[in-house]
Parts: structure tokens; C-alpha cells; sequence
């Protein structure tokens, strides 16, 4: 489910002119005394002299929240969107490399 997800969004970002590639990475942690496998995913773009990421975010149990836009400048991180909808992540990433 979660890669198709953003495969969609990776598509809708491009569509907007936006390059965006679905990075990856494998984790495991531990939940609750046992070891949990799973897959992080998130797109970067770059923007200037920063950098835009989205994430998803989750809360207790696992639940969906949606995804997370934060921008990147120096030392100093910015959330500038939180959202289900891809459209609005999609517009929240174009404003933020365009800027």
C-alpha cells in the first residue's frame, strides 16, 4: 500500500515539474519488546541552497496521519505542510522550489 502511495505522489510531483524520485531504506526497531521490520520512505528535491523533503507521518499504533512537507534551509527546518491529500502536497512542494 505505502509504495503505491507514493509512487502516485512521485508521478503527480513530476507532472507538476517537480523531479522527485522515491527513496527507500529499510529499518528495524523495537515496538513493545519485539523487533518490528519495515520500509521508510520519502521524497528530497532540491531548492537553491535547501532542501525539501516529504515524509508521512504516523502516530500510536502505526496510524496514517499523512504526509509532511519541510523545508530545509541551513541549519534551520520549516514544516510548511501537513496533509493527506497529495494535491496539496503537491502545491505546498511547487511553492516551496519555487520560492
Amino acid at each position: 500500500m505505502s509504495a503505491e502511495r507514493w509512487d502516485r505522489l512521485a508521478v503527480d510531483l513530476v507532472a507538476a515539474g517537480v523531479p522527485a524520485k522515491v527513496t527507500a531504506r529499510s529499518y528495524s526497531q523495537v515496538e513493545y519488546g519485539r523487533v518490528v521490520h519495515g520500509v521508510s520512505r520519502s521524497i528530497g528535491v532540491g531548492q537553491g541552497d535547501g532542501l525539501v523533503m516529504i515524509r508521512d507521518r504516523y502516530g500510536r499504533g502505526g496510524k496514517w496521519y499523512g504526509y509532511s512537507v519541510c523545508v530545509t534551509q541551513g541549519d534551520h527546518d520549516r514544516e510548511v505542510c501537513r496533509s493527506t491529500k497529495r494535491s496539496e502536497v503537491v502545491a505546498a512542494v511547487v511553492k516551496a522550489v519555487t520560492q
